[in-house]
């Protein structure tokens, strides 16, 4: 499946014209033909841009399209990480109360209760991004039934189609996935992404689809919980 390089719809606006009898008037010839050029250069320009193929805009038009035709607002990404753990007396050396900086010390926690502090990472979107998380909800040539080939091709289009643009991914191994069916509460699905297999593809945009499942952007069956390790 390609997308069209022309534009499919009007190119040409349907003019207007001047009465015969006021053709000798030293003014409304020329507003018509200010007014045709200007109608033109709307119907041009809807055209040339071709709104509906989110690959080749930016910005606030982009996010007016991806919110406004697809239904998908530009996301907000983030990233947890536990940083430490204060449990019970003797379980670990005392730090003191955890605050929003870490353990401070001299001022003793409450005993018997278990702190957890931790860091949390945001990420901007970018329209590149953005846009490639639009192809992997609205893109159709995979069909809808998922398996292993369905969800290595999502993820080859997600790192190789720059802008979102459709690839025909070849089999990669730095493409691994896996199933185990004995955690809890859902089986897990371990996704490995090789980053020496993975020629051409910047480590920062192996993050950002670690990122984009880790927080749920990407459409993914909802019967396994996912895991991306970068290896």
């Amino acid at each position: 499946m390609t997308l069209p390089t022309a534009p499919v719809t009007a190119t040409k606006t349907i003019p207007s014209y001047l009465y015969f009898q006021y053709i000798d008037d030293p003014d409304l010839p020329a507003l018509i033909t200010s007014y045709n050029q200007q109608t033109q250069n709307y119907v041009t320009w809807f055209a040339d841009i071709n709104l509906p193929v989110y690959t080749g805009l930016t910005g606030a038009l982009l996010d007016w399209i991806g919110q406004g035709i697809y239904g998908l607002p530009r996301p907000s990404l983030s990233s947890s990480a536990i940083s430490g753990m204060i449990g019970q007396i003797g379980s670990v050396k005392h730090h003191g109360a955890i605050g929003p900086s870490g353990p401070t010390p001299n001022i003793v926690s409450a005993i018997s209760t278990t702190q957890i502090y931790q860091t949390q990472n945001n990420y901007d979107t970018p329209d590149d991004i953005y846009k490639r998380i639009l192809t992997w909800w609205f893109f159709k040539g995979d069909g809808k039934n998922f398996s292993i080939p369905w969800l290595k091709r999502r993820i080859a289009r997600f790192l190789y189609g720059t802008n979102g643009t459709n690839i025909c991914p070849a089999w990669n191994p730095g493409i691994s996935v896996t199933f185990n069916d004995a955690t809890s509460p859902l089986p897990t699905c371990t996704i490995t992404l090789t980053a020496s297999n993975l020629t051409g593809v910047s480590s920062n945009l192996l993050t950002y689809l670690q990122v984009c499942i880790a927080d749920g952007v990407l459409l993914l069956p909802f019967q396994f919980q996912y895991t991306v390790t970068i290896a």
